[in-house]
């Protein structure tokens, strides 16, 4: 068992050389990968979020009776674009809200982004 353990620690130390030898990408490259990344992902929330206002329902009987509030939803897109794992977050307090949130995500289906961990904030107002 020690020869086993004396060839892993030979092994990690030949990659943690190997590691330090590879060339290292210039600061500016990786800066500009990671500005990349991030504007492809508040893309991404963009065109989510704009496809959930545009499915989001406002109940005609809350607005009616003048019920207000916000919902934090959250949820995973697959391959097509379908939500799993949705989950209220934090409710507004009114199940009727609550629910026009979670079918909001259902409505908004297929999404036009696939994959990805989403969680946003539908506010419903009478304004």
């Amino acid at each position: 068992m020690v020869a086993g353990e004396a060839r892993l620690a030979a092994v990690d130390a030949a990659q943690q050389v190997l590691d330090a030898a590879a060339p290292q990408p210039h600061p500016a490259q990786r800066a500009a990968a990671a500005s990349s990344a991030l504007a492809q992902e508040a893309a991404r929330n963009q065109t989510v979020r704009q496809r959930l206002e545009r499915f989001k329902h406002y109940p005609a009987s809350a607005r009616r009776r003048g019920i207000e509030g916000a919902v934090d939803v959250s949820f995973r897109l697959n391959a097509e674009g379908k939500a799993e794992d949705m989950q209220l977050v934090s409710g507004s307090g009114y199940g009727i809200l609550d629910d026009a949130a979670l079918n909001t995500v259902r409505r908004a289906e297929p999404f036009p982004v696939q994959g990805g961990s989403y969680r946003f904030r539908l506010l419903f107002s009478r304004s």
